[in-house]
């Protein structure tokens, strides 16, 4: 029988990061169970994100040159075909935007394994909010714009958002027999559902999941920021270039404003509405060819109750925190802290200040 392989490709925003710490931390219990997770070239990741760069043309940030596609793929095969093992798992969100050249090169390199593409689908409207969290509370970037921006062109903030094309690149190439489509959502041990993902199509019952089950549940989620660390950090970011003074601000945030407002307060129902509906046809087409149902991302379906408000940050709150932070400030003085925190609180009120006069 063909060795099997199943290429987890994400996307971003859908857990990926909790199925990889799961495989990467558990690879003896599964080698044990004869599946291999390759650890051999991963670098400073935990998943195959360098064959993923690699294939795309894009280096890997801690390296200065460019990742040989080739060497990427010789140095996972050989890992394979010495571990012995009957599965393979490969992982990396970074593989759902390749292009056809791209996956066509994954296609003749694992042409001996049956192979399985595994990849979450997650509603438009919680993947737009959760992309723009992230991007508007890292402090290593420039972004800076309002979340309502990009709602004409949503595809701007996350390119895997039409879910259905990127699964159609997929198919293309490896047959849609090949492709596995999963539901996400908040609520979903996505790691779990991975391992219950490959028991069902190795056919050997449910030898994964019975093993490290345990394992799934000890994984942490990432928590999304509230909706003041989201929106303070991007209005700061808009004031301040400096990636230190951003960061230093971005430690204080998050410690002040812990327990917060939801960041989904910053999306109404019409605006989720409006995602929704820019990708009703494709989710139709996903729903139809992969699900054999209706489409289950509708709006009627996802957006029932009392209509939402967009939720924002008013003058008397934006007062509030800048006077919270001051205070902050007096107190980290008298506690002799880090220069760095003391800055920092100093740094953001008065970038809040003028922003608040304008408002």
């Amino acid at each position: 029988m063909r060795q099997k392989l199943f290429i987890h490709i994400g996307p971003h925003k859908t857990g990926t990061s909790s199925v990889q710490h799961m495989l990467y931390g558990r690879q003896k219990e599964l080698k044990e169970l004869g599946v291999v997770y390759p650890t051999a070239n991963l670098g400073n990741w935990n998943a195959q994100h360098r064959l993923a760069f690699a294939i795309r043309g894009r280096r890997d940030k801690g390296l200065p040159e460019p990742l040989s596609r080739d060497h990427e793929l010789s140095v996972v095969l050989d890992e394979i075909k010495r571990s012995g093992a009957d599965t393979a798992i490969l992982s990396s969100e970074e593989f759902s935007t390749a292009n056809p050249k791209a996956i066509q090169f994954l296609r003749d390199g694992f042409g001996d394994f049956e192979v399985f593409v595994v990849l979450y689908a997650r509603r438009q409207d919680e993947t737009y909010l959760s992309t723009y969290t992230e991007k508007a509370k890292n402090p290593a970037n420039r972004w800076s714009k309002a979340i309502h921006a990009h709602l004409e062109s949503p595809l701007q903030i996350n390119a895997n958002l039409n879910i259905y094309r990127c699964v159609s690149r997929w198919a293309k190439v490896f047959g849609k027999d090949a492709i596995v489509v999963r539901l996400y959502d908040r609520s979903l041990n996505v790691a779990e559902d991975f391992l219950r993902c490959v028991d069902e199509h190795r056919q050997r019952g449910p030898v994964l999941i019975s093993a490290l089950k345990e394992a799934t549940t000890e994984l942490k989620r990432n928590e999304s920021p509230s909706l003041e660390v989201t929106e303070l950090m991007r209005i700061f970011k808009s004031q301040c270039d400096d990636e230190d003074q951003c960061r230093a601000v971005s430690e204080l945030l998050r410690k002040h404003f812990a327990n917060g407002r939801s960041a989904a307060e910053l999306l109404s129902t019409i605006d989720r509405r409006a995602i929704l509906e820019r990708f009703r046809r494709s989710n139709e087409k996903l729903f139809r060819e992969y699900f054999y149902s209706d489409n289950k991302f509708t709006p009627e379906t996802l957006l029932q109750g009392p209509a939402v408000k967009r939720g924002k940050l008013t003058n008397a709150q934006m007062t509030k925190i800048i006077v919270d932070l001051l205070r902050m400030r007096g107190e980290a003085a008298d506690n002799k802290p880090s220069d760095r925190l003391r800055h920092a609180t100093k740094t953001i009120a008065r970038q809040l200040s003028p922003i608040r006069r304008d408002k």
